[in-house]
């Protein structure tokens, strides 16, 4: 499917979780000229990247608190070993070990088999949420469309967090998290109606997944 580029400031999910971590806690100025010379698709082992690199449009932070993590999405498929997807991936630069690591993977390191973007990273850099639209990152994978997932750098495992209760999948697209500073909750806005009573508005809701209780709230 097309990815849906609406997105802007008007992410209630973007806005509730950075204002419990502003970014004016980054200098802006230093935090920009270090992505432009130091993060922006540089392979492992250095060198420069054979495809286009970005940093998301929206909604969460994109650099861990003391700025040693930055997540980007990048079409090049020379920044890690074996990324032979040919599609754009969620990596993570470590600017103080000089290393790239691909955070759109699967729990047992599977490439994802479609696109992902929209990474969001916790303040200590463990956790990163990010979208995709991929179907191999998690066992059952069947509903075709744009999904949330979590991944944990320390455990090395990926989590789809955008379904509802007994892991019922969504019937329509969910698009832009953003995860809070300690890593607990992921706020992404979604267009499901199966996962709350009465959710009959037709329109884009927020939700907000809890990582500790493992629950999904509009």
């Amino acid at each position: 499917m097309q990815w849906d580029v609406r997105c802007g400031i008007r992410s209630l999910a973007g806005a509730l979780l950075l204002s419990a971590f502003p970014l004016a806690t980054f200098p802006v100025q230093a935090q920009v000229a270090s992505l432009e010379s130091v993060i922006y698709g540089i392979p492992t082992l250095n060198g420069q990247g054979n495809q286009d690199s970005s940093l998301p449009a929206c909604c969460g932070r994109q650099q861990s608190a003391d700025g040693r993590y930055v997540v980007f999405v990048s079409l090049a498929d020379n920044l890690v070993a074996n990324d032979t997807n040919l599609v754009s991936d969620v990596f993570l630069r470590d600017t103080v070990a000089g290393t790239t690591q691909r955070i759109s993977v699967s729990s047992s390191a599977a490439q994802a088999n479609n696109q992902s973007r929209s990474p969001s990273i916790s303040a200590d850099g463990r956790y990163i949420a990010f979208e995709s639209v991929a179907s191999n990152l998690v066992a059952v994978d069947s509903n075709g469309t744009n999904d949330i997932f979590l991944h944990d750098r320390v455990a090395a495992t990926t989590l789809r967090i955008s379904v509802g209760a007994g892991g019922v999948e969504g019937n329509a697209f969910s698009q832009n998290p953003s995860i809070s500073a300690d890593g607990g909750y992921v706020a992404f806005e979604s267009l499901p109606t199966i996962w709350s009573v009465g959710d009959s508005n037709g329109s884009m809701d927020i939700f907000r997944y809890d990582r500790v209780g493992n629950s999904l709230l509009r």
